[in-house]
């Protein structure tokens, strides 16, 4: 986790602010630690470069959907030149000019083939989040982006602060149990 991501989240119950704790550092980044909320004294880990704001059990649909895919984009991780174009297909008419210097948020980004695109295209920082384990693949394909940020949530409840220029989720609203 780049330490500025900080500078978006907040506790995903009381929207209280989080201070780091524990914290292994590599490469500059915090590889593991504990985010602790100010506010509740709740508590979610960072675990391989990554914040996990997942609590209590998932409904077994929720739970089926969340392995499916969490597998499939750890496994078919590559990234492919058609992505691009796709991407902006999906977004019409906004074009890569439209990121620039913007905080964007992308809802469900899977392996983050499309966040690692916003990230390029010139965002001041892009927050990819998925409730899957594909933020592995996310985190790891995207690492070398220091505009990139990757954390582990669940859609209904996020933990971050308002004030995000723009926000997208492409091909994950049909999969949600109550969209």
């Amino acid at each position: 986790m780049k330490k500025r991501l900080l500078d978006y989240l907040v506790c995903p119950e009381c929207h209280g602010a989080f201070r780091c704790d524990n914290v292994q550092e590599e490469g500059g980044e915090v590889k593991e630690g504990l985010l602790i909320c100010a506010g509740c004294g709740g508590s979610y880990p960072i675990r391989d470069f990554i914040p996990r704001f997942l609590k209590g059990e998932l409904s077994k649909p929720v739970e089926r959907t969340r392995k499916a895919w969490g597998f499939q984009w750890n496994i078919f991780d590559e990234l492919h030149d058609s992505y691009r174009e796709q991407f902006l297909d999906w977004i019409y008419p906004l074009q890569p000019e439209f990121f620039k210097n913007k905080v964007v948020v992308d809802a469900g980004c899977g392996m983050g083939r499309f966040t690692m695109l916003a990230a390029r295209f010139g965002a001041r920082d892009v927050i990819g989040f998925d409730l899957s384990g594909a933020v592995e693949a996310a985190h790891r394909l995207g690492a070398d982006l220091p505009n990139l940020h990757i954390i582990q949530a669940d859609i209904y409840s996020l933990p971050l602060k308002t004030g995000i220029d723009f926000i997208y989720s492409i091909g994950v609203i049909h999969h949600l149990p109550d969209p």
